[in-house]
């Protein structure tokens, strides 16, 4: 069986609902004082489903009904549509920009989220001041800075498009009050991506400390090492190395990790666990055998994949060369084929 790798997802839909949360949560209006020292007030936004955009829950029309207007204007934002934009369709090989999170993704599949707003005033007044604060922001599109993938290095623009603004009065007979509802149409010109599935969970961190070198090499040398251990998604025990003016270290192999269960025929995950603290992976040379049936096949940093093992038990063998020179201790492990 082979090793599960985790599944990275976007969320984009949550990313632009947010996006939006934030953006018309600032929505004020005034409340009491004077022209010249107005007392302003937010009014509250949050998510809902379509069914219940326009409505009240039962605890808000209690307290209209009972006379306590204080609860407006409130406001609520719900997602109603997802439609595919062809016009914004690019070629489907096209890479974006890369960066060190994973491999590279595909250009991503244009959609267009509709959302709604629904605003509930009391009166006029509050509605006329809301839609000002509103409609004045589309010129005549609204753009957000989202990162869309993780570690993107510049966000990407992602416009929004005022559709429409409805306003309705809804009056309320036992209190002789109009409440008057502003519904804002929006639409979102948003992306879906991949997902990422390659990427592993962080297990050793390590961070270097460059000094500069005024002697011989007048340039940066590394000096110092500092060796974390991730366990459990947390960073602990620090491990620091001193580099500067010690001999160049060996690197040392400790274990070679594969998969759970080996199985006659299937490909099997390999992993050389080591210790070298004055050298970076991209700076070490991987020189792998096997005794046995079976080939190693895509090495990449300290990781290869053994296809084909088919006899009783494959002995694996590894050594680390790194760019001084130095060369680990020859490592192997015998692995039973089931």
């Amino acid at each position: 069986m082979a090793l599960q790798k985790p599944i990275l997802f976007h969320n984009s839909i949550r990313k632009y609902t947010l996006a939006l949360l934030e953006t018309f949560g600032n929505l004020k209006i005034q409340k009491s004082g004077t022209t010249d020292n107005p007392v302003y007030k937010k009014i509250p936004i949050k998510y809902t489903y379509r069914e219940k955009m326009r409505q009240f829950d039962e605890v808000q029309e209690q307290q209209l009904l009972s006379g306590n207007y204080n609860i407006l204007p409130r406001s609520s934002l719900t997602l109603t549509s997802i439609i595919k934009n062809q016009e914004r369709q690019s070629n489907k090989f096209n890479k974006i920009a890369t960066n060190e999170f994973g491999n590279f993704l595909f250009n991503a599949v244009s959609f267009d989220f509709a959302y709604d707003i629904a605003i509930l005033c009391r009166g006029m007044n509050e509605a006329s001041s809301i839609i000002e604060q509103i409609t004045s922001r589309f010129n005549p599109t609204y753009t957000l800075k989202i990162n869309e993938i993780p570690n993107q290095i510049t966000p990407t623009s992602v416009p929004i498009q005022l559709v429409e603004i409805d306003v309705q009065g809804e009056e309320y007979e036992e209190i002789s009050t109009n409440i008057v509802t502003v519904s804002v149409s929006l639409i979102l010109k948003g992306n879906f991506y991949s997902p990422i599935e390659n990427m592993e969970n962080v297990k050793d961190f390590k961070m270097y400390l460059n000094l500069w070198d005024a002697g011989v090499k007048n340039e940066y040398s590394r000096a110092v090492l500092f060796d974390y251990d991730v366990v459990d998604s947390e960073v602990q025990n620090m491990h620091e190395y001193t580099l500067t003016n010690t001999p160049k270290i060996a690197p040392e192999i400790t274990d070679i990790i594969s998969d759970d269960s080996v199985v006659a025929g299937e490909p099997l995950n390999l992993e050389v666990k080591f210790l070298d603290p004055d050298n970076k992976m991209e700076e070490l040379t991987f020189i792998w055998d096997v005794t046995g049936s079976g080939v190693i096949s895509d090495i990449k940093d300290n990781k290869a994949i053994l296809t084909d093992p088919n006899t009783e038990i494959i002995t694996v063998k590894v050594i680390i060369t790194d760019i001084h020179n130095n060369s680990s201790n020859l490592f192997s492990k015998d692995i039973t084929v089931t």
